[in-house]
């Protein structure tokens, strides 16, 4: 994540169902947590970077026309 921040690509959409703050070191303008709903809306690009239960419960149908990351094999 911190490379991530660190590159400028765009605005990050955080999704984290067991936290209800982003930690200290991610704060930055570019970087927003959301509830899943509202990233799968904006995002273009979505990363999956760990598998919690609700993210394997994502209706394929909004994963339509993004690019995706899949780094634990929940998806596919």
């Amino acid at each position: 994540m911190q490379h991530l921040i660190e590159s400028k690509l765009g605005k990050i959409f955080v999704v984290e169902p067991h936290l209800e703050n982003l930690p200290p070191q991610l704060t930055s303008p570019d970087v927003e947590m959301v509830e899943i709903e509202e990233a799968l809306q904006q995002a273009d690009l979505v990363v999956l970077l760990v598998n919690h239960r609700v993210f394997a419960h994502i209706d394929r149908n909004h994963l339509q026309g993004k690019e995706i990351i899949d780094t634990r094999g929940l998806w596919s």
